[in-house]
């Protein structure tokens, strides 16, 4: 398949890094692990002690009940039954477009 060159992503590639203010990404800013422990008050050794025990497998298949009642409590009437996780927009924006 023979791909066109993307005009925007051609200039950003060139220019983005050195701007003074990035207002091209259609992203946040991605946060440091010392900054993520910052904002959740989490003390980083307990979590340490935590994720070095954990077997590391795919994980539940319909996600992690605990990050879904967490999501949920972002909400006034969700249950964590009502949350759907993903792997990554991706993964989410494939949902939308079955819907």
């Amino acid at each position: 398949m023979i791909v066109e060159q993307f005009g925007v992503e051609d200039w950003m590639d060139r220019y983005e890094e050195g701007a003074r203010y990035n207002i091209t990404d259609t992203c946040a800013k991605p946060l440091t692990l010392n900054e993520f422990f910052t904002l959740s008050g989490e003390d980083k050794q307990d979590f340490m002690e935590t994720f070095f025990q954990r077997e590391q497998t795919y994980g539940p298949i319909w996600g992690d009940r605990g990050l879904k009642e967490e999501i949920s409590h972002l909400y006034e009437h969700i249950s964590p039954d009502d949350i759907l996780t993903e792997h990554g927009a991706t993964g989410g924006n494939q949902h939308i477009f079955f819907s």
